[in-house]
């Protein structure tokens, strides 16, 4: 009875074992599925990133592409006002040579300085005005570039971690697989010691009732006996004793009335 409960005990603390292992095995597919979830969202925050990378990269060499043609057109610009300003300075002169009753050349002078002060101011401030659009343009672009690449070292960075995570607990979902295929022959122990528990149980209760229901009763009665019986006695003992009084009986028998009952 003592090995039966401490079997008992034993195979209780299995199945505790047991259940333990199926709730933290759900666990960690719970977990694992989460993982997964927020590797993919990583991932396509990535792809993203990188799309918009690639149209910053574009809109980027599209805007070196139109400043480097704004400088051309400001470059021939300023070469055709140099060239108008040459035309009219060899018309001037020309002029005040065959005409006596011309403006003071100090007048012309001073007409031609504003006109060229007028387009160099035009110059400039178009050029300001360019370069100034070019640096804000850049200055979005570089600081878009360096926002993309801190994000993507970052979602690079997670998504390490998440990979290292994934494998982990890959690893320990398989430990926690062998330890329930463990569990599972442990269970199969189990159940054949049960088993084996039972039917050493039903051995057990057969032998009791043989042992309680051993050996038939005798009574044996004779009318010249004063004595006269003999009682129920144990299988081993009860054909020696009742053996002894038959052949008592059978000795002192002298009259045919004398019965025997057995």
């Amino acid at each position: 009875m003592f090995q039966i409960k401490c079997a008992t005990t034993h195979n209780a603390n299995i199945l505790l074992q047991i259940d333990n292992s199926k709730l933290a095995a759900d666990d960690f597919r719970i977990k694992y599925e989460h993982e997964v979830v927020m590797r993919q969202c990583v991932e396509a925050d990535i792809a993203n990133l990188r799309r918009l990378l690639d149209q910053t990269n574009l809109a980027r060499c599209d805007l070196e592409m139109q400043l480097k043609s704004l400088e051309e057109e400001l470059a021939c610009m300023k070469k055709n006002h140099e060239e108008e300003l040459a035309a009219l300075r060899s018309q001037l002169t020309n002029t005040v040579n065959v005409e006596v009753d011309a403006a003071p050349q100090q007048d012309l002078n001073k007409i031609l300085d504003e006109i060229c002060a007028h387009y160099e101011n035009i110059i400039q401030k178009h050029r300001r005005e360019q370069e100034a659009w070019f640096k804000d343009k850049m200055e979005g672009l570089n600081k878009k570039v360096a926002d993309n690449t801190e994000c993507m070292q970052t979602s690079r960075s997670q998504l390490t971690e998440l990979r290292n995570t994934l494998q982990s607990l890959e690893i320990e979902l398989q430990s926690q697989l062998s330890k329930g295929r463990d569990y599972a022959l442990l269970l199969d122990i189990k159940t054949r010691l049960e088993q084996e528990i039972a039917s050493y149980r039903c051995l057990l209760e057969n032998q009791d009732s043989k042992t309680q229901m051993q050996g038939p009763t005798i009574m044996i009665q004779s009318g010249s006996l004063s004595s006269g019986s003999c009682q129920a006695v144990p299988s081993s003992g009860a054909q020696s004793s009742c053996g002894s009084v038959g052949q008592t009986a059978q000795s002192k028998q002298t009259t045919p009335t004398s019965q025997h009952t057995y």
